[in-house]
This record gives C-alpha cells, sequence and structure tokens, in this order.
C-alpha cells in the first residue's frame, strides 16, 4: 500500500497532535499495542504531512544490521540522505547540523522512528542496551535543541527514569482504534485491491467487530474474502484470524493497556482463539 493512495485526513487528530509538538521543537511518544498501526503512522506522517519548514524523516528500523548505537546512527544518516565510515555520534550531529542549516535558521527536523521494531527485529535488546540507545538519542537531540524533535513509537511507555522519558512528559498518548471514516476508507481499500464486493452493511460489522482496530480489520477482510463467513465470534478461530489474535494476546496486555488503547470492548477480544484458552 503506497501512502499516496492514503487520504490526506487520515489519523488526522494524531497527525495534528505530532505537528503541533514539531513545530514548538517538542518531542512526541507514540504507544500502541501490536497491530495498533505505529509504523503506517510514523510512514504516513513523513510522507505527506511535512510543513513549510519543517522536515520530517521517517528512520526505518527495519534496516539495522545489528541493534547498536553505531547501526543505528547509520540508519539515521542514510535516512537524512548521507552515508560513510564513521557512523558515530559525531557524524550523525554533523548530518543533522547539515540538514537543519540547507532548511534556514528557523527550519525544524524530526526524526520518526518505530523503535518498538528494536524487540520484535532483536531478542537480545535488553534494558542496559535499551539506556545506551536513549541516551545517545537525547544527546543528539540535545546537542539540537528547540531545532530537532524526536518521534517515536513503541508497545509500552518509557520507563519513568529512561533517558529520554522527561522529553516526552507533555506528548506522550496511545494509539488507538481507527475512526469510523479511516476504517471504512481501509475496508474498501482492501475491497478494491482484492477485487472484493463488500457492502456497506458488511464493512459497518466489521468495524463494529474488530473496534476499528487496523491489524484486526485487515484479518477479518481477508477471512472474509475466503469463507464469507458471519461477522461473529466464530471467526475467532479463523485460520487468517487466529494467528493475529494469538500474536496480540502472546504480548499479554493489561486492561489498563487494553482500555488506553480503546479497545478493550471491541468485540473480537472476548474470547482468545483455542490455542490461547
Amino acid at each position: 500500500m503506497s501512502y499516496a493512495d492514503y487520504p490526506i485526513n487520515y489519523r488526522r487528530e494524531e497527525c495534528q497532535r505530532i505537528l503541533q509538538a514539531v513545530r514548538a521543537g517538542d518531542s512526541a511518544y507514540i504507544v500502541g499495542l501490536s497491530g495498533a498501526g505505529k509504523s503506517n503512522l510514523i510512514g504516513f506522517l513523513a510522507e505527506r504531512h511535512a510543513p513549510d519548514g519543517v522536515r520530517l524523516v521517517h528512520v526505518d528500523l527495519n534496516r539495522l544490521i545489528d541493534n547498536s548505537p553505531n547501526a543505528i546512527f547509520s540508519v539515521i544518516r542514510e535516512a537524512l540522505g548521507e552515508r560513510g565510515l564513521d557512523d558515530d555520534f559525531r557524524a550523525t550531529d554533523g548530518s543533522i547540523k547539515r540538514a537543519l542549516e540547507a532548511l534556514g535558521p528557523n527550519g525544524r527536523l524530526a526524526l520518526l522512528m518505530d523503535t518498538g521494531l528494536l524487540a520484535s527485529k532483536f531478542d537480545a535488546v535488553n534494558d542496559r542496551q535499551d539506556n545506551t540507545i536513549y541516551r545517545n538519542l537525547r544527546a543528539l537531540r540535545d546537542a539540537n535543541k528547540n531545532r530537532l524533535s524526536l518521534v517515536l513509537a513503541a508497545r509500552r511507555p518509557l520507563p519513568e527514569r529512561s533517558e529520554l522519558s522527561e522529553l516526552f512528559l507533555a506528548n506522550t498518548f496511545w494509539l488507538g482504534p481507527l475512526n469510523k471514516d479511516d476504517a471504512a476508507w481501509t475496508i474498501q481499500y482492501y475491497a478494491t485491491r482484492s477485487n472484493l464486493l463488500l457492502s456497506f452493511l458488511i464493512s459497518e460489522k466489521i468495524i463494529a467487530f474488530t473496534g476499528g482496530y487496523p491489524s484486526f480489520i485487515r484479518a477479518v477482510c481477508e477471512a472474509w474474502k475466503i469463507a464469507k463467513s458471519p461477522i461473529d465470534q466464530a471467526l475467532i478461530d479463523h485460520p487468517v484470524v487466529a494467528p493475529r489474535l494469538t500474536e496480540f494476546w502472546n504480548e499479554q496486555p493489561t486492561p489498563a493497556e487494553l482500555k488506553a488503547s480503546g479497545i478493550a470492548n471491541a468485540p473480537i477480544l472476548r474470547v482468545k482463539p483455542k490455542v490461547n484458552r
């Protein structure tokens, strides 16, 4: 799916909140459980929502070769359009300063990244390693204070004593379900690409059953394409839907996290797939 296909008002409230922080020279932290669409939001924002005088840079952590600070510096420099032999703090700070210089004296730069990918990509990530990474990101931001923003997304809130936590005190929010318009567009986009006829009634049922949660919507649409099954609890054990739900439950979201994510009452979560019972 190309971000050029997305409606410009996709995730409008979330985009506005992030952009407001960036324009003020602040940073933002997005918390979202598995399948909430964190990487999707970051990619869309970077590609479609760059205000005048602001450069939004999507730092794709899928490109990491390992989880060392220098590997992250390398990916940041690559995202900024630079590459060199010395992918260390000094070189990365230089890349950022050159990017800011190109924007003019009032320009702002934001690095957008889904740090949740660190945990999913590298099993060896631990608290000490996280702190080293966060400490270096904090140092980059402090070296370019009020002009460099960090927009980070993750599956859990930052620890209170993290090197970064105080940067996000005013701008940490949970990424919840899609609003009704975005959910309906997502379903219609899938249907069009799949040559599938989905009535308004079926679309409404999918939104209600999934709670508008992005990854659940995709799974239920795929299941309905295969079996034309009723949109009800029986779908929970469908071969397409069950693995998605299993992946979600395996992260052991707490009741408080489900509530913060806005999906505590989604019908699709009332019963776990048989493999999780």
